[in-house]
């Protein structure tokens, strides 16, 4: 691979499964120099962005019998019956012949985060977009860098400068604010954006966001528990953006399956100590003074039946269990990592109580060394196509990808996709929005006329040896029944 060189040079890259060369400009200065800290955003689009990549999961040698999985919550539009079920972006770039003769301007625009506290998580996404663009892109294919700053202002400035040198389409920015600031620019200019935000409401009017939707992770882990039987669910959340939003999914899915929440509760995620509210959330207390009651009156008693109660409840804290069966807890990183014992110690047994997360528990070290998640489930994109990105990703920059990477590499395939379809480059609406969808390296996804997407999600459990798919993801579009 070459040097990152100076801003405005363009270089060439040689490759072994490529023709030629790729062209790429960089408008960003000092770029070779950028290490970022690990950082959290605040903005709800990507918690735990600069987490490390997790333990990798295992698919399960046999699996329970599925759930029929949830079809997205994002309204669809109807369409004629389409040829195949979805767009294999890995086979279709490779095998891919070019049909334009004289080549066709193919020119594309990545807007990241390349200083900054997000400097990490954009350098990720730059590199995992490198590496499609070198295994896959010829020699007419341009992309054109630019720094955000990680600020919607940042990144406006920067969709003005893609916009003014012909960028067709623009894969970026990160977080849904930059996004909503470049809408102006790029619809004026008739130039579409796929953002890597997951804050569906931005999409619309030529923004597109191939982000893992929360709603959408929601549906799925909860459709799934009811599924197999689990009536009253309780809720666990940030008092944030992103707990209202998992809130509002959550009551949608259960009203509709029929289920209650039976327990609510929001935790600040600035707060250091949460006992004192899981304590209370549990009903720890009254289930405590439940216990030394019972026990009470069974010493009370001389019978052997009583006294063989009483030797039951010896090592009990609590007597009876939380309101709930399924407790949704979507928290990542050190959140979930710091309150998940904190149940268990104020008696949320996981043993009793199916606890029930999202993608974050996919960005989050040490899952299987936890007991108190053992017997968790979580929805995710499925694991086993990643395993090869994440192996072609570590071999060439020498560590581990965040778990975000991915999207840098589907979307660029996505768009080495449009730029060598039939009759030359297409970045229009129609080419974007297939309603076959797509298949990438984190499974299927499609995007949506409205700017939204929808995936394929598989859910996983937390073992103490391994993370393991219990329910797969599906593998087209008809298998969700869209």
């Amino acid at each position: 691979m070459s040097a990152i060189t100076s801003p405005g040079t363009i270089y060439g890259v040689k490759g072994t499964k490529v023709l030629t060369s790729v062209v790429v400009v960089f408008h960003c200065a000092a770029l070779i120099l950028l290490a970022g800290c690990q950082t959290t955003p605040t903005n709800f689009d990507h918690a735990d962005a600069a987490s490390p990549a997790p333990a990798r999961m295992k698919l399960a040698e046999s699996t329970p019998e599925s759930a029929t999985p949830p079809a997205g919550s994002a309204p669809v539009t109807k369409r004629p019956t389409p040829p195949p079920e979805k767009i294999d972006l890995v086979a279709i770039t490779r095998d891919r012949e070019t049909t334009v003769d004289p080549p066709a301007e193919r020119r594309i625009a990545l807007l990241l985060p390349l200083s900054g506290r997000d400097a990490q998580t954009g350098r990720a996404l730059l590199d995992s977009a490198q590496l499609a663009l070198f295994e896959v892109a010829d020699d007419d294919l341009q992309v054109l860098i630019f720094d955000t700053k990680g600020t919607p202002e940042g990144a406006e400035d920067a969709a003005r400068l893609a916009v003014a040198e012909g960028a067709q389409l623009i894969l970026g920015p990160l977080f849904g604010d930059s996004a909503a600031a470049v809408r102006s620019v790029t619809f004026e200019a008739g130039v579409n954006v796929v953002s890597f935000s997951n804050n569906k409401s931005i999409a619309g009017d030529g923004v597109y966001v191939i982000g893992f939707l929360p709603d959408q992770q929601i549906r799925r882990v909860i459709s799934f528990a009811a599924h197999k039987g689990y009536g009253s669910f309780g809720a666990l959340l940030p008092s944030n953006e992103y707990g209202e939003l998992t809130m509002a999914s959550a009551r949608k899915v259960l009203e509709e399956s029929g289920k209650q929440i039976t327990k609510v509760a929001y935790y600040d995620p600035d707060e250091t100590d949460h006992s004192a509210l899981v304590r209370k959330f549990s009903n720890y207390d009254s289930r405590k003074s439940a216990l030394v009651r019972q026990r009470a009156l069974l010493e009370s008693r001389t019978d052997q039946i009583s006294k063989k109660a009483l030797r039951r409840l010896a090592n009990r804290d609590t007597l009876g269990d939380p309101s709930f069966e399924a407790l949704l807890f979507p928290a990542g990183g050190r959140e979930l990592m710091a309150l998940a014992p904190l149940l268990a110690f104020y008696d949320v047994d996981p043993a009793r109580v199916r606890l029930l997360g999202a993608i974050q528990w996919d960005e989050t070290h040490g899952l299987t060394s936890e007991p108190a998640l053992f017997g968790g489930w979580y929805a995710a994109p499925p694991p086993d196509t990643r395993y090869l990105f994440e192996e072609k990703f570590e071999k060439v920059y020498r560590r581990p990808p965040l778990r975000l990477a991915s999207l840098g590499y589907d979307a660029m395939l996505l768009a080495v996709a449009l730029s060598y379809g039939e009759g030359g480059p297409n970045y229009g609406a129609a080419a974007l929005t297939d309603a076959r969808g797509f298949s990438g390296v984190d499974g299927i996804f499609r995007l949506l006329p409205n700017g939204a997407n929808q995936r394929g999600l598989a859910v996983i459990e937390v073992t103490d040896r391994e993370l393991r798919v219990i329910d797969p993801a599906p593998t087209s579009f008809t298998d969700l029944g869209l």
